[in-house]
């Protein structure tokens, strides 16, 4: 049985770009397509950020039965330079917690309150969508839009215009 490897797409490192909250994001979003090994590690990270900073890559290697190369891919997979760089982005994330992205509003706030709170959160959902963005993944995408014969655009009930809005972005464009 000739099993043929699984070509996994490496991520080039973002930590330039990475928020605090960024990495739990990122694990988050890449978790479905880790291996088995992987998954255990960012369970562990996920659940014990504030321990992982403390320890070894040995350490992590032998709570979450993996290997340490396997805890070093997963730094590199995640967009890390190797562990120490995440442990590095960890510490940031427990010493400097970002604002919630849904901060509450509260009653009392007022105009100038509530214009702060609604745009730090609009930025904060930009900063973590840039990081998490896979710009090979978004290159391979705008390629075989390009190359389609046919795109259909639909959209749900709550935003009925999006869907007129990118198809009329696309004729603009000269995609059609």
């Amino acid at each position: 049985m000739n099993k043929k490897p699984v070509k996994r797409e490496t991520v080039p490192p973002v930590v330039q770009t990475m928020t605090a909250s960024a990495v739990h994001s990122r694990i988050h979003t890449l978790y479905p397509s880790l291996g088995a090994a992987a998954q255990r590690i960012a369970d562990y990270v996920i659940e014990h950020s504030a321990d992982v900073v403390h320890m070894s890559v040995t350490e992590v290697a032998e709570r979450t039965n993996a290997s340490e190369g396997s805890v070093v891919g997963f730094c590199k997979r995640i967009g890390a330079t190797g562990f120490q760089q995440l442990k590095i982005l960890l510490a940031q994330e427990i010493v400097r917690p970002v604002q919630l992205i849904h901060e509450d509003l509260q009653p009392e706030d007022d105009a100038g309150v509530v214009i702060r709170k609604i745009f730090q959160s609009n930025v904060q959902t930009l900063r973590d969508t840039q990081a998490n963005l896979d710009v090979q993944a978004m290159e391979k995408a705008v390629r075989l839009i390009k190359s389609a014969r046919r795109i259909e655009i639909y959209g749900s009930a709550a935003r009925p215009a999006s869907p007129r809005t990118r198809s009329t972005a696309c004729c603009a464009s000269g995609s059609t």
